[in-house]
Order: structure tokens, then C-alpha cells, then sequence
């Protein structure tokens, strides 16, 4: 868990999950703010307002691997393959992503939204990154403009994503989930997404930020989504 953003401190706390007694602490930046475990919970990615890097954790003892990066700018939200090689990450200033290797901690692409410019105003006008459950595509918030951009992921990470879509929203998105079967977009606008038609089918209201998908059966959940649009090819 992340000391937060609007602190100095540049640890996040490992908590007991049961009792939630602080365990450790892992020094990343001052100002951390997102976390994101992968899908057997072997590895932790861990960013900071204040660093272009994303730092990838064993969760057996709480040691730094390796850094991803440097990235463009600081990294804002970001998200990552089933497979543990692909990092997506949201930076100041870019409406967009940038894309990286996790084995290598290399910086592979720079992805801007065609005709998009920097305003010198927007910190971040990118805040909100995904990958459809199936990792065939990769949707990106886009604040200035009320949009969401659907991007052709499947070449990854051979291939650069290219731009297949645009999709008008009912407000300025700072999130992205999926629903578990890739059927529906959830932008924290409230709007969702029919992902096979790219239409608004309904609406969340007042605002759904943040959403996760937990299926229920006989009274006990089985299975739950991730808040962070996490691809789910393994």
C-alpha cells in the first residue's frame, strides 16, 4: 500500500492481508502512489508521482529486481500483461503511453495519439491506461478531448500500437476497467462501453471511478477483477 501521493514519504507498507499489521516497507521515491500485482502474486510493479521508473518487487522477501525505465516523464497509471514482459504506463504531459520490457527494463515505444500536442497546462491528460482481458487491445483516457482511444495491441511487443478508434465520453475519464469476459468498458466517467460496437450501452451513475468485477456463486466470490485494466493471457 502506497504512503501516498500527497506525502514526502517514499515507501509503500507490506501489510498483513489478515490483520493488516505493517510487515515491511519498500523505499521506492517520495510521493508513491500506484501498486499492481501480477496474476500468480509473484511480483509487485510500484511507481511514484516523482519517477519516470516503474519498480518491479519479489513478494517472497520484498526485494527491488530491477527499475523499467526511465520512461518519458513520471509515471501516472499504468498496467501490465499476463505474462509479466509488458509494462504500459501513463506520463505527464502525453496523451498517450509508453510501453516497456519488463525482463530487460528497457523503454520499447512512445505511443501519442495522432495529432495530439502537449498544451503546456494538462499534467496529465492521459489518466487511465488498459488492456482488454485479452491483451488484443489497449485503451487509453484521453481528459482534454472527453475521449477514450482504442489502440491495436496485438503485435506487442514486437510491433508499435496503432490507433483503431475513438470513442466520445460523456465526461473527462481519469480510469479504465474492464468487466473479466472483455464484453464491457468502465471509464470513470460512468459511461459503458459496448467493446465489440465501441457504443455507450449505459450508464454508472453519478461517477464510477475505480470498479471491480467480483462473481459470485453460492454466496462465495470466485474470482475478481483488477482495478487497473491488467491483461489476462497467461
Amino acid at each position: 500500500m502506497s504512503s501516498g501521493e500527497t506525502s514526502t514519504s517514499d515507501h509503500f507498507f507490506v501489510l498483513d492481508a489478515h490483520d493488516g499489521q505493517e510487515l515491511d516497507r519498500i523505499h521506492v521515491a517520495p510521493k508513491t502512489h500506484n501498486a499492481i500485482c501480477n496474476l500468480d502474486s509473484t511480483r509487485a510493479y510500484l511507481t511514484s508521482v516523482t519517477s519516470p521508473y516503474v519498480h518491479v518487487i519479489d513478494t517472497s522477501d520484498d526485494h527491488l529486481i530491477r527499475r523499467i525505465g526511465p520512461f518519458g516523464d513520471s509515471v501516472r497509471p499504468f498496467t501490465i500483461n499476463g505474462r509479466n514482459t509488458v509494462v504500459v504506463v501513463n506520463v505527464n504531459h502525453l496523451i498517450g503511453f509508453e510501453v516497456g520490457d519488463i525482463a530487460t527494463g528497457r523503454k520499447l515505444f512512445r505511443v501519442a495519439v495522432p495529432g495530439s500536442v502537449d498544451d503546456g497546462v494538462t499534467l496529465d491528460p492521459s489518466h487511465g491506461v488498459a488492456f482488454t482481458p485479452d491483451e488484443e487491445e489497449i485503451w487509453v483516457a484521453d481528459s482534454r478531448h472527453r475521449a477514450v482511444h482504442v489502440f491495436d495491441a496485438s503485435g506487442l511487443p514486437a510491433h508499435v500500437p496503432r490507433l483503431i478508434a475513438t470513442i466520445a465520453l460523456s465526461g473527462q475519464p481519469q480510469w479504465i476497467t474492464f468487466s473479466l469476459d472483455g464484453r464491457y468498458a468502465y471509464p470513470s466517467t460512468g459511461d459503458v462501453i459496448d467493446t465489440a460496437t465501441r457504443e455507450t450501452v449505459a450508464h454508472i451513475a453519478p461517477r464510477a471511478s475505480k470498479l471491480l468485477e467480483v462473481d459470485v456463486r453460492d454466496g462465495d466470490p470466485i474470482r475478481v477483477s483488477s482495478r487497473h485494466g491488467i491483461g489476462y493471457v497467461t
